[in-house]
């Protein structure tokens, strides 16, 4: 268990190398729906916090995600904390919100923790390389269930207040740690 230290980001840093822009200047007032989810697990990862962590990847139709890399052109929404109860087997069905002060049913947003950027983010992909980086700062999302059909709704706003909306829904691949 680490003390305050954020999960490992393979799929953002191996992503965002090289991109210096901070905020997208894209507008992404559209919405996106995406095909595909991965779900993986880091149990209890921070000391002091009686929260699992889960991570969370989603992928638009297009890309194409292969052990830890993103092929082809597409997008990804990606949260790499979000805090559930420690009993959970799956992402509770609930309203999350992003907050930099983890609690159950919260996500971080984008943030810098030790140089690293973390948090929740957008990421275009064209051709296999990254086109374009947004950071969300602030919103919420929730999750329900149609059977085992995850059923999930994002409203995401970055720093200078553009809105974000998403949508899911699918049976997520969880991933153990």
């Amino acid at each position: 268990m680490k003390t305050l230290k954020l999960l490992p980001l393979i799929f953002l840093l191996s992503a965002c190398a090289g991109h210096n822009d901070p905020v997208s200047q894209k507008d992404n007032s559209a919405d996106t729906v995406f095909t595909q989810s991965r779900v993986r697990t880091y149990a209890r990862y921070y000391n002091g916090l009686d929260f699992k962590v889960v991570s969370l990847n989603l992928f638009s139709e297009g890309l194409s995600p292969d052990n830890d890399s993103l092929h082809n052109t597409g997008t990804n929404l990606y949260f790499s904390d979000i805090f559930i109860d420690t009993a959970a087997t799956a992402i509770p069905a609930a309203e999350y919100a992003l907050d930099s002060v983890p609690a159950l049913h919260s996500a971080l947003p984008a943030l810098y923790f030790d140089g690293l950027l973390t948090g929740s983010c957008l990421i275009r992909m064209r051709d296999g390389a990254v086109e374009d980086l947004t950071l969300f700062s602030g919103g919420k999302f929730s999750v329900s269930y149609d059977g085992d059909t995850a059923v999930m709704d994002f409203r995401l706003e970055t720093a200078e207040k553009r809105t974000y909306h998403a949508t899911y829904r699918g049976i997520p691949l969880y991933d153990k740690n």
